[in-house]
């Protein structure tokens, strides 16, 4: 789920609809959305020993249908933005780093909810999470992944990493008047949703572990498009907050 925002936005070239190629990628998202759902939903009831987990059946509802739903949206609207996504960019040698150094969070973060459901350890120790509270989580990812959407209509060249090309300018509409990375907001917020989503008081230190990684890719990120891209150090000093409005 993590996504990243570069905040470019190049002319894009029209694209034909209903073609070959428009057939083949839609199978491509088609497949991809199966395996992920596949392995998500095989960490989360493996990891806890039992299908009788109600809150990963609502968690994998509430990933599936807005992401299906963006998805193919998107793949209607405007198929670049997909074809994009799905060509799995070279990121720069600060980025692989950063990427490979949270790797293993990334793994472990997916099992623990499980292991806590199985283990009992939230209502051992803290106490369940709140049925309120895990449907807020589920309710705050959904909306999480919307906004990704409203991103991604935005910004047709918003993903994984930054590439500034000539005729590219800065974007400070829509969801980048509000911040400067409105990929990695959404993205961590739909992280720090998971472990209330999925029940688990003791997953959620080491989800909020990802927040220095969102914290270090946006700064990463910003200190190329400094350099690179006009304006946007002006787009900067206009729109001040990077994750979170009036936070940071």
């Amino acid at each position: 789920m993590a996504v990243s925002s570069p905040e470019l936005n190049p002319p894009s070239a029209p694209s034909s609809h209903g073609g070959p190629a428009d057939a083949m990628l839609a199978a491509k998202v088609s497949l991809r959305l199966v395996v992920i759902f596949a392995l998500l939903a095989i960490i989360l009831f493996a990891s806890a020993g039992t299908f009788q987990y109600w809150e990963a059946s609502l968690y994998l509802l509430a990933v599936w249908v807005p992401v299906s739903a963006v998805s193919f949206t998107l793949l209607v609207r405007n198929p670049a933005v997909i074809a994009r996504r799905l060509q799995g960019n070279a990121r720069s040698r600060s980025q692989r780093a950063l990427v490979s150094a949270f790797r293993p969070l990334f793994f472990l973060m997916l099992f623990e909810p499980g292991l806590d459901h199985r283990l009992g350890l939230s209502r051992t120790i803290t106490g369940p999470v709140p049925r309120s509270l895990t449907v807020a989580g589920d309710v705050a990812i959904v909306l999480a992944i919307l906004f990704c959407g409203w991103v991604f209509q935005v910004n047709e060249f918003a993903g994984r990493t930054i590439q500034v090309e000539a005729g590219q300018r800065v974007i400070d509409s829509g969801p980048y008047g509000l911040v400067r990375h409105p990929l990695y907001a959404a993205s961590l917020l739909m992280w720090l949703a998971t472990p209330l989503a999925l029940g688990s008081w003791i997953a959620l230190p080491l989800f909020a572990l990802l927040i220095p990684f969102f914290v270090l890719r946006a700064m990463n990120e910003e200190l190329q498009l400094t350099r690179e891209l006009k304006g946007y150090a002006v787009y900067c000093r206009r729109t001040p907050f990077r994750l979170i409005p009036f936070v940071w």
